[in-house]
């Protein structure tokens, strides 16, 4: 996990700059205490560093289309190998398997299956890498949605992003959920679009609100 975070001075925190104050900043707020507010606090800060983790893990980095075609190449020897090793195994052994619940010759066709798949996805790798652009921020976008579950407990409303509702434009007030991303954002150095992870996390949450209900 991410280390300790470091504050703007260079010295170590117990919590990032800016981050208990910015959820001060949602309404209701001022109704709990210090402590829950920096647990809420320490909540974001442990949900932004186990995303960060996970966004540098190899599989989430970005990769050229070489890279990618190496290891699609990869996945199809080795699916070949895995098939040809299971289909040649002597009966004591595939005997074994069956009686741990393993279907060898299942699984073999399951292997091939997923050599064909490399294949095919090799074809389509240029095409595909057209569209992608910049990765998702893993960080960005599960303290958002932390960070609205925060906004409708404290406030007792769903977070919304327009402010006025006749133009649709997007609040700048202090308290507004996007402010209050907005510094929650900055607290932890985190760089991404508001304007796109403010209604997304707030879009989720509704749909998690009404599944709740049964709507």
């Amino acid at each position: 996990m991410t280390g300790p975070w470091i504050g703007n001075d260079g010295w170590p925190r117990d919590l990032p700059d800016g981050l208990t104050e910015a959820l001060r900043l949602i309404p209701g707020s001022e109704k709990r205490s210090d402590e829950e507010i920096e647990n809420m606090a320490r909540m974001v800060w442990g949900i932004a560093s186990l995303a960060r983790d996970e966004q540098n893990l190899p599989r989430n980095q970005s990769a050229s289309n070489p890279n990618s075609e190496q290891e699609l190449q990869k996945l199809h020897k080795l699916c070949d190998r895995l098939a040809d090793h299971i289909e040649e195994m002597r009966r004591p052994a595939i005997e074994v398997l069956v009686a741990e619940g393993l279907a060898p010759f299942d699984l073999a066709e399951k292997v091939r299956e997923a050599r064909e798949a490399a294949r095919h996805a090799f074809g389509s790798l240029e095409e595909s890498s057209s569209k992608r652009g910049r990765p998702e921020s893993i960080e960005a976008r599960e303290v958002s949605n932390i960070a609205a579950e925060l906004w409708n407990e404290l406030s007792g409303q769903r977070p919304t992003t327009t402010g006025d509702p006749d133009t649709g434009r997007r609040s700048q007030k202090p308290g507004s959920w996007p402010a209050v991303l907005d510094k929650i954002y900055n607290s932890l150095r985190i760089k991404a679009s508001v304007d796109n992870q403010a209604p997304a996390a707030a879009k989720k949450l509704s749909k998690k609100i009404r599944r709740k209900n049964g709507n």
